[in-house]
């Protein structure tokens, strides 16, 4: 049953003044080689030696009454759960003893030796499974750590701040927001992987990629027969996450009935399956995130302004790369070294970036952020033949596209001035925008005009670069 030997085994102490009586029991113990570390401790002294070690699970054999006393002892210094009894003497007093005491577990012998053989078993069952999840844990944490998420710029600093302020309140909901590819999955992650001490449930939805009505099942889960195609009872990502986190990623594009559902979640902590009445508990913690500026939604009526002020309560904005001055080289370099191991086992490892890559990266401006600059050494690293990255491996995978064109009306009347260590094509459609705003006072329908672009679009640029009226 057993069939993976362990460098830690299930440590069993058996305990009893007759080592013949021990003996027997120990065959009623399932020992699989390598798995059980049997340990027999026939007399009083003996035990006091090994209290240090702290078995598993202590199992008294009462042969005869002088060894209640190693029971006595066994009681006095480790918890009654991994403590069982097996007794041969059948006393009345030993029941009182027990009952008191709060050993439960009890075997008569030898009528009980099957229970007793599944005892065991199960126990040490129960005790794999936990040493399973803690190394899971363990791992999980190593993976999610707060080195992870590498920047020491003032605004990550920031952010790091707010990170643990939400660790330490593991009921807070928090908002992430920031643009694509900044982190914000990885970052709802680390919250929660650094918020519990055991394994709990960390569910992900994309808000954006289900329409409504199977988005708001999906949530919240379905009765039978609640929808024509609910054939039976579904639990809801709510139920699932329970006692754990949730992350509603984009949860700007939520259609206004979904939000005041979400609302009621985050304030009573309570929902309803669709075509349910049986109001359930959820316990555990709402992590929301979006790349769009839940603000400029507010005043567009296509945000709920009472979910939007439950969810700043404890907001985190990731910035973009851009805006995160040095930060770039650590993140280049932590990803230099990730793709050499990966890649380049056998070969030259890649020693860093040239002072003219450094160059290149600093005057662009990210557009990906920190996922488009993974990528992008990923690639460098993988086909380069040089010692140092320069800006040939990688300056034809980077986005260089003008995205939109500027009519004779804006070409006429807006002048932009950049210094040339930012005159980027992105950096300038920014200005681009932000200026012809400013100077219609924020009439987005003849910004678009003047831009010559649509409404939809002016509004995806608005959000993908974070602009904001000047107050």
């Amino acid at each position: 049953m057993f069939e993976e030997k362990l460098s830690q085994k299930f440590r069993i102490f058996l305990a009893g003044t007759s080592k013949a009586t021990l003996e027997d029991i120990r065959k009623f113990i399932p020992v699989e080689e390598g798995y059980f570390d049997i340990t027999l401790l026939t007399s009083y002294n003996s035990m006091k030696r090994f209290l240090s070690r702290n078995p598993d699970l202590l199992i008294c054999v009462i042969s005869n009454r002088g060894d209640e006393t190693l029971l006595d002892l066994g009681i006095e210094n480790f918890s009654t759960q991994n403590i069982a009894c097996v007794d041969y003497v059948k006393s009345y007093n030993l029941t009182v003893k027990l009952i008191k005491s709060g050993v439960s577990s009890y075997f008569s012998m030898p009528e009980d030796s099957t229970t007793f053989s599944d005892f065991i078993r199960e126990r040490a069952l129960d005790w794999r499974r936990k040493l399973d999840a803690e190394k899971l844990l363990s791992i999980r944490k190593e993976q999610f750590d707060f080195s992870k998420f590498i920047g020491n710029s003032p605004k990550m600093q920031e952010v790091m701040a707010l990170v643990k302020k939400a660790i330490e309140h593991k009921d807070l909901t928090v908002l992430i927001t920031g643009e694509t590819g900044t982190g914000k999955n990885l970052l709802a992650r680390i919250i929660h992987q650094n918020t519990y001490s055991e394994i709990r449930p960390y569910i992900e939805i994309n808000c954006a990629s289900l329409p409504a009505t199977l988005l708001e099942s999906e949530l919240f889960g379905h009765e039978k027969g609640a929808f024509t195609d609910a054939k039976d009872r579904k639990a809801g990502l709510f139920e699932i996450a329970n006692g754990g986190t949730i992350v509603l990623d984009e949860i700007g594009d939520l259609e206004l009935n979904l939000q005041a559902k979400i609302l009621k979640v985050i304030e009573d902590k309570t929902f309803r399956r669709v075509g349910g009445v049986e109001t359930l508990k959820f316990e555990g913690r709402i992590i929301a995130a979006t790349n769009q500026n839940l603000e400029l939604l507010v005043r567009e009526n296509r945000f709920r302004k009472d979910l939007y002020y439950r969810l700043m309560l404890l907001p985190i904005h990731l910035p973009p790369l851009r805006e995160r001055g040095d930060d770039i080289f650590i993140l280049a370099e932590h990803f230099i070294k990730e793709f050499n191991e990966l890649y380049r086992k056998n070969l030259p490892k890649v020693r860093g970036l040239s002072p003219e890559a450094k160059a290149f990266f600093r005057n662009y401006t990210w557009p990906g952020n920190v996922r488009e600059l993974r990528h992008v050494i990923e690639r460098a690293v993988l086909l380069t033949n040089n010692e140092y990255l320069t800006p040939e491996d990688f300056q034809n995978f980077v986005e260089k596209k003008m995205t939109i064109n500027i009519s004779e009306e804006a070409s006429q009347n807006i002048h932009i001035s950049l210094p040339f260590e930012s005159a980027s094509l992105q950096n300038f459609e920014r200005e681009v925008i932000k200026t012809v705003l400013a100077r219609v006072s924020w009439n987005k329908s003849q910004a678009a005009r003047i831009l010559g672009i649509s409404r939809p679009r002016l509004d995806r640029l608005i959000q993908k670069y974070y602009i904001h009226p000047m107050k």
